[in-house]
């Protein structure tokens, strides 16, 4: 049986966020140097040897990832002798930074994500899901489950209000605490101000004249964001929503 290539299927070889970015990269570069090593071929009558064609495509690799800001490790001798390794090494010392300078920053940091998309063979509909770390990064709250939406913006935007109404429950609101969406579009609703974008959906929530005050939104990289996107993608078949709720401070 004859092999078929699929330039689809080998874009989608991995599913990790960070590491299909990544691999984006090596597919795009390997593809472009074996182009042009065959138009040297076939016009110059020059033949690249295969070591020469391998540094070629592990320089462009490096120059293009690092130029991307997704491979910012290309001097590491690791890169060469297990890639893999080096992703995980440098994505989870990203990710720990990255929410280290939040929680030293913020009384409670919040990490949320909406997922529209389809269930088997169910209609398409949403999930939403997010967790809140306290200043010890501790989780004090998860959730997850299905909301109902028309569009991917739509559940994002959801997926914002239903940490915004934990953070009420919880009685965090007086506090600095910062909610973290990889949707700018979510983000820039909310600081234009909800009602005025959607004043005809009903809000029993009271929070306007908090954001920008102590309560904060910013956006997070979606490869950092990926433990509420995988809650959010999980809130897709779940029939309702589902909490789990941890110590605030340790002592309550």
């Amino acid at each position: 049986m004859a092999a078929c290539f699929s330039l689809t299927s080998i874009l989608r070889f991995y599913a990790s966020p960070v590491r299909a970015k990544i691999w984006r990269v090596v597919v795009v570069a390997t593809l472009w140097s074996i182009w042009l090593a065959r138009n040297e071929l076939i016009f110059n009558g020059t033949r690249l040897k295969k070591q020469q064609l391998i540094e070629l495509i592990a320089v462009r690799i490096n120059k293009w990832g690092n130029a991307a800001g997704l491979i910012l490790f290309g001097d590491d001798p690791l890169w060469r002798v297990n890639p893999h390794g080096i992703i995980a090494v440098h994505h989870f010392k990203r990710t720990l930074g990255f929410w280290q300078f939040r929680v030293d920053n913020y009384d409670f940091v919040c990490a949320v994500d909406g997922a529209f998309g389809s269930q088997g063979e169910v209609s398409p509909k949403g999930g939403i899901g997010g967790y809140i770390l306290n200043n010890r990064k501790e989780k004090i709250l998860i959730f997850s489950g299905p909301v109902r939406a028309k569009s991917a913006l739509q559940v994002e935007t959801e997926g914002i209000l239903q940490m915004l109404r934990w953070i009420f429950s919880l009685g965090l609101s007086k506090n600095r605490v910062l909610i973290c969406t990889d949707s700018t579009e979510s983000i820039n609703i909310f600081n234009k101000g909800y009602a005025k974008v959607f004043p005809l959906r009903e809000c029993n929530l009271d929070f306007q004249h908090l954001i920008g005050f102590n309560i904060f939104i910013q956006f997070v990289p979606s490869e950092i964001n990926e433990e509420a996107d995988l809650l959010a993608k999980n809130g897709i078949g779940r029939k309702e929503m589902s909490s789990w709720r941890g110590l605030l401070d340790g002592k309550n």
